[in-house]
């Protein structure tokens, strides 16, 4: 078996980092939730900006989720050609595939990034909290960018024949 790059390793790290920022981030916004219930229920008030905060962190934490999603084989695969065709055959189509499931992102990462230019631009910003909308979908057009480059090495590794330790329940080699 090949040994697994380096950069597989860093990659590894980063999309588990990425993921678990965005769950944190969907843990916080479902607490502040929480409190913002008990605080209208106990002083019939709410707290001001909660749903910005939240369309804030459900923008970020879907965005976040993609590279994992992606370097887990978490989407959809069609098997019917290989149970038809050979090895070699099968490893075709995935490859197809995935390049263009990169496409797929290369281009929303695009069209995100021009979506906030164009927030940016015109001075968008919430109601309440003044948070700069152009900024937010930015920041999501970048998420998608990793995705769609974290795609890329995935096919590259298909074609490749390297480790895929990125499977659930599966572990990457180590270093040295």
């Amino acid at each position: 078996m090949p040994k697994h790059p380096p950069l597989g390793l860093v990659l590894d790290r980063a999309v588990k980092a990425l993921a678990i920022a965005a769950v944190g981030l969907i843990l916080g916004a479902a607490l502040i939730g929480v409190a913002e219930v008990f605080i209208r229920w106990v002083f019939d008030s709410s707290l001001i900006g909660i749903a910005e905060i939240n369309t804030v962190a459900v923008i970020w934490a879907v965005c976040g989720c993609f590279p994992y999603c992606l370097w887990t084989h978490g989407n959809i695969a069609v098997r019917v050609f290989g149970q038809v065709r050979s090895e070699r055959f099968r490893r075709g189509i995935e490859a197809g595939a995935g390049t263009l499931l990169f496409f797929v992102f290369l281009f929303m990462a695009h069209q995100l990034w021009l979506h906030g230019q164009q927030l940016g631009k015109a001075g968008s910003a919430s109601l309440m909290l003044k948070i700069p909308m152009g900024t937010v979908w930015m920041a999501a057009a970048g998420m998608i960018l990793f995705a769609a480059l974290t795609q890329a090495y995935v096919v590259l590794a298909q074609l490749r024949g390297w480790p895929q330790g990125n499977t659930p329940g599966q572990r990457l080699p180590q270093e040295g």
